[in-house]
């Protein structure tokens, strides 16, 4: 069949990936071909055409960061090409590729975001933070305002219910495992715009530390169809306990000592605000803090434990007293702290 003559895409003897987008991570493995999931594998399984036709430009892609559009002759045919890259907003570095080979009339791109996690020493002082591309902030129905998120803000406020545990876990994974480890993850998350619970795929690695002990993990984020791992949230002890509307609790990493989830109603139960590092530091009154930061700490070494009176701040620069009881909790092989905020009388 010569050139101008285009085969109906549910049928392509001898060119199966064509006028199917193809997501490749920085190490040039498969994440998503057409509408299939991958989870990382080699792509070498692409037909021949693809290989030859979108490997090489994918490498020079991830090298130069500059996209490739335009035509090629491949086994006496002259095809379309386009080669994208899709870019961090932390570091600027290639994330990932996307390209296509066809003959007219390509489909659209799907949309793919990339992110990066900034993860800095424990001990350092500073907080988490996730960087997105305008893709992601477009995928999560977000205006961008912003390239980062503190990234307990966006466990928060961005993932639906449990998911939020979820997505904490991986991070704790990716961590540990290192570079060589591809972690990907399907997980739920509310559209910004719409209302809609979306069902999201990402699929990235974690780097080894750098001199000044910061970690960067990297990936890619793309819609994925429903499934049972990203439909459903899945039932577990942080989401029956969550599940009541009436109590005010956050899950608190202990180790940078920021609340990166509450329950629905937390600020509205306590009257309280949270700012956007959503770290202890920023949200209790400084003669309070030493005694907060204490009992957190002795949380994973004696268990149990209540503070009855700690001063967090309040809208319009005011102060509310609480009670704050902690106890220890599991995620993801790392103990975190879950705490019941009660306000006290005026």
């Amino acid at each position: 069949m010569g050139d101008g003559v285009t085969e109906p895409r549910a049928q392509r003897p001898g060119h199966p990936h064509r006028d199917r987008w193809i997501l490749l991570d920085s190490r040039m493995q498969l994440v998503v071909v057409g509408d299939e999931l991958q989870q990382g594998t080699s792509a070498r399984r692409l037909d021949p055409t693809a290989r030859d036709l979108l490997l090489p430009r994918a490498r020079e892609v991830l090298r130069t960061a500059r996209p490739l559009v335009g035509a090629a002759h491949h086994s006496g045919r002259r095809w379309q090409i386009e080669v994208r890259p899709v870019i961090g907003a932390g570091t600027g570095g290639v994330l990932g590729v996307q390209a296509i080979y066809g003959h007219r009339d390509l489909p659209p791109r799907p949309l793919v975001g990339g992110w990066e996690w900034r993860v800095p020493a424990p001990d350092s002082g500073e907080t988490v933070r996730a960087y997105w591309s305008p893709e992601v902030f477009a995928l999560y129905g977000i205006p961008q305002m912003r390239s980062c998120w503190e990234g307990a803000r966006f466990l928060d406020e961005v993932l639906s219910g449990s998911c939020r545990v979820r997505m904490r876990e991986l991070l704790a994974k990716a961590l540990r495992a290192g570079p060589d480890l591809h972690v990907i993850e399907e997980f739920s998350a509310r559209n910004h715009t719409s209302g809609a619970v979306m069902s999201l795929r990402m699929a990235g690695r974690a780097e080894p530390a750098g001199p000044d002990g910061v970690r960067w993990i990297r990936g890619l984020t793309h819609f994925a169809p429903r499934s049972r791992h990203a439909g459903g949230e899945q039932p577990d002890l942080l989401a029956a306990v969550f599940a009541d509307p009436e109590a005010a609790l956050g899950v608190i990493d202990p180790a940078y000592r920021q609340i990166w989830m509450t329950s629905a109603n937390f600020g509205r139960l306590l009257g309280v605000r949270l700012p956007s590092t959503r770290s202890l530091a920023d949200v209790c009154h400084a003669e309070d803090a030493p005694a907060l930061q204490d009992l957190i700490e002795r949380v994973p070494r004696c268990g149990a434990g209540t503070l009855h009176r700690v001063r967090f701040t309040a809208p319009h620069g005011s102060w509310r007293a609480l009670e704050v009881s902690v106890t220890p909790t599991r995620i993801g092989g790392e103990i975190h702290v879950l705490g019941r905020f009660t306000p006290l009388p005026c």
